[in-house]
């Protein structure tokens, strides 16, 4: 992982150290756990079928994508409300210092 990351290993294992791991689903059962723990129960889907539901999540899953990319402006105006905060400009900053990728 130190070479990959091109730091050095305590580097890596220092931040590895700051991390909180949480034992989830595995890989390919993350979508399944998330329609069926979190969406599902959701009042405004209760009665949704499968497909619908999985609709739902890939829509959710492109607009943080977006968010989290630089391929938009301004990435909190998609999803401040699965956050439930009001303040965008604030958030506009904090999200532009924490985007995966970078628009060249």
């Amino acid at each position: 992982m130190a070479v990959e990351c091109k730091a050095s290993k305590k580097t890596v294992t220092d931040v590895l150290s700051k991390i909180e791991f949480l034992k989830g689903p595995q890989f390919n059962d993350i979508d399944s756990k998330i329609i069926e723990a979190h969406l599902g129960n959701l009042p405004i889907c209760k009665g949704l079928n499968l497909d619908n539901l999985r609709q739902i999540l890939e829509q959710i899953i492109h607009l943080v994508y977006n968010a989290s990319s630089r391929k938009i402006s301004e990435p909190i105006r998609d999803y401040i409300s699965f956050i439930g905060k009001s303040d965008i400009t604030k958030l506009n900053l904090e999200t532009e210092e924490k985007r995966i990728t970078k628009h060249h």
